[in-house]
């Protein structure tokens, strides 16, 4: 047989790890038939290959393939060129042509187009994978039927909204992100997902390796203090923006001279404040944003050295999906904003510096919310043990999704069969507490909440030292739980309980989610 020449010199290799990546997608989508996967990674570890490997097996099974992904006409393109070495999935795509977000969100010519071929499919009850790169992007929602148009998109074309009850058999998802916060939320609550980890191949240089050559540097801290209000705060931000520039100038003077200073500037007000630093330091600054129409240049200029210092600012671009040339780099300067930057986007934009280039050596240092970075670490970390639990319980921030950590005491119940030895008791676990007053109270005279649940939770009323709360369980309130909670905990009855804070403290995390996530109703199981 006559080899097929065009394939054998379009052909892209296929790594180890996208190989095993894409064999564990294809078990849980083709042959345990699962609606939506999660395909979880570092940032430039390979997860296109691991799609794309992914695909060439679904063909065999008759799929077509629906890829779509940020609005990003470079990223789309590049996506494209990639499929195209690959004939069983660039024959197979709906429309011929790898779609982005702004296809959807125009409603125009184009968001017509990819309805039809959607809609053509389901006719002809054809398979359909649609595959959705940067997941965390565009997922938000105000309620279940204002959603944005990515949701919206998923719910009433595809009919594959993830998580969603009655969807179409036929439309199976694949979530692709290196950051899926508000998915591991959502997981925590209904655990409608099936997740894979695509672990790093060789010669791969990740955030673990970062921290270990010692290349991750804290940036300059930009909070205002809450308690600084009016023309005080005024002031306190004209003086934190000078030091501010005369800090950066300083570090421009230090690495401008040995390569590019490349920074990113997130907030287009503050771009006056790097340009003051470029002017202090006698160092030529070069500004990349969509709006000039010049955002491609930034990654062609990275491919040439220098011919004097110079910083490359980018505003608002090269979050995700991007491999960049760093040859060329001196340092990499990831801002922070007063109001702060959430961790999602710290990762995806520390992330465009990793990748598959640990035989480059490459020593320039990466200023960024170190803390951040190190625990998105142990996130990749969790993921690779299969530990997806503990990745889970990790609060980390997104756009669609925020967490308020606060450390309290960790407090502890105590019980006794006796009012005398409850006050005994505290005593001896408290004796500094000499004045302590008890106060006693009765669980069935409290209807405001479930006394006895918050008692045995240690949820109950704090006591001070001065003044202590015991309290006696004697029969049920009129709190609807009560009689339930009585029932379930019969050897608490007639006993004295009390709450006390331990030496030690626990985190206690509350979570906002404005993605449509939050208004799906589905059952667990």
């Amino acid at each position: 047989m006559k080899p097929n020449l065009i394939n054998i010199k379009t052909a892209e290799v296929i790594f180890a790890n996208q190989e095993k990546g894409g064999n564990l997608l294809y078990e849980r989508i083709a042959v345990e038939g699962i609606m939506w996967t999660l395909l979880t990674a570092c940032m430039q570890s390979g997860k296109t290959g691991a799609a794309i490997h992914l695909c060439e097996k679904l063909y065999e099974d008759g799929f077509k393939f629906l890829f779509f992904g940020p609005s990003d006409n470079a990223l789309k393109n590049q996506t494209l060129e990639r499929l195209r070495k690959h004939p069983k999935v660039s024959m197979n795509l709906l429309g011929s042509k790898v779609w982005h977000a702004a296809d959807i969100y125009s409603r125009g010519v184009a968001y017509e187009e990819l309805c039809r071929h959607i809609g053509d499919a389901k006719k002809l009850g054809l398979k359909v994978l649609v595959i959705f790169d940067e997941a965390h992007i565009g997922i938000g929602a105000k309620s279940r039927e204002d959603m944005q148009k990515i949701p919206e998109f998923l719910r009433d074309i595809c009919e594959c909204l993830p998580g969603s009850e009655g969807a179409d058999k036929n439309m199976h998802m694949l979530l692709v992100s290196a950051t899926p916060f508000t998915y591991d939320v959502f997981q925590n609550k209904w655990g409608e997902f099936s997740e894979v980890y695509l672990e790093n191949g060789e010669n791969y240089i990740g955030l673990k390796e970062l921290m270990m050559d010692g290349r991750l540097l804290p940036h300059i801290r930009r909070s205002i203090p809450a308690h600084i209000k009016g023309k005080e705060r005024t002031k306190y931000k004209k003086a934190q923006d000078r030091v501010f520039v005369k800090r950066l100038s300083a570090l421009i003077s230090t690495y401008a001279p040995r390569g590019y200073f490349v920074t990113r500037c997130t907030v287009s007000s503050e771009e006056k404040l790097f340009r003051d630093a470029c002017t202090m330091a006698g160092v030529k600054l070069r500004v990349f944003e969509s709006k000039n129409s010049n955002i491609l240049e930034f990654e062609k200029t990275l491919w040439e050295p220098p011919t004097e210092p110079t910083v490359l600012l980018v505003k608002r671009s090269y979050k995700q999906g991007k491999t960049l040339c760093l040859d060329n780099i001196a340092a990499w300067y990831e801002n922070d904003t007063r109001s702060g930057r959430h961790d999602a986007d710290m990762a995806q934009s520390v992330g465009r510096v990793l990748g598959y280039h640990k035989d480059k050596n490459h020593e320039f240092p990466i200023f960024c919310d170190v803390e951040s970075i190190e625990s998105m670490a142990e996130y990749y970390e969790a993921c690779a043990r299969g530990d997806f639990d503990s990745k889970r319980q990790k609060p980390h921030s997104s756009t669609h999704t925020k967490h308020k950590i606060t450390m309290v005491p960790l407090r502890q119940t105590h019980w006794a069969l006796s009012e005398e030895a409850a006050i005994e008791s505290y005593k001896n676990l408290m004796p500094n507490h000499t004045d302590m007053k008890p106060n006693r109270s009765t669980v069935s005279k409290i209807n405001s909440y479930d006394a006895l649940d918050a008692l045995i939770n240690s949820n109950i009323r704090q006591s001070t030292n001065e003044r202590v709360n015991f309290y006696y369980v004697d029969s049920p309130s009129k709190h609807p739980s009560s009689a339930e909670t009585f029932v379930s905990n019969p050897h608490r009855i007639f006993k004295w309980g009390f709450v006390v804070d331990t030496e030690q403290e626990e985190m206690q995390v509350k979570t906002t989610d404005k993605s449509f996530l939050s208004h799906l109703e589905v059952s667990s199981g």
